[in-house]
């Protein structure tokens, strides 16, 4: 909210798939989780595509890398990275 965008489409993206590894059921729950919390986002599963992405590396290690054409908006310092893209 406080980069101003209200609502619209957020990328939720675990640290594990970001790296090519399959997505897990914890991976799912906390999806689901995410999405219950961003209300009124919608949070698109696995997805680099919106302007603003979740990176979620809470269960793996917390300095996940920044992928290429983002740059990092808020890090929770445990995992949990805002992200947001360089060009639309």
């Amino acid at each position: 909210m406080k980069a101003g965008y209200r609502g619209g489409d957020i990328g939720y993206m675990p640290a594990g798939v970001l790296h090519g590894n399959p997505r897990t059921l914890k991976d799912d729950q906390y999806w689901v989780l995410t999405r219950y919390v961003m209300i009124p986002w919608n949070v698109l599963q696995d997805s680099l595509a919106p302007a603003y992405v979740l990176l979620d590396g809470t269960r793996s290690d917390p300095l996940v890398e920044v992928p290429d054409g983002f740059v990092k908006v808020y890090d929770s310092m445990d995992g949990l990275v805002l992200l947001k893209k360089l060009s639309q």
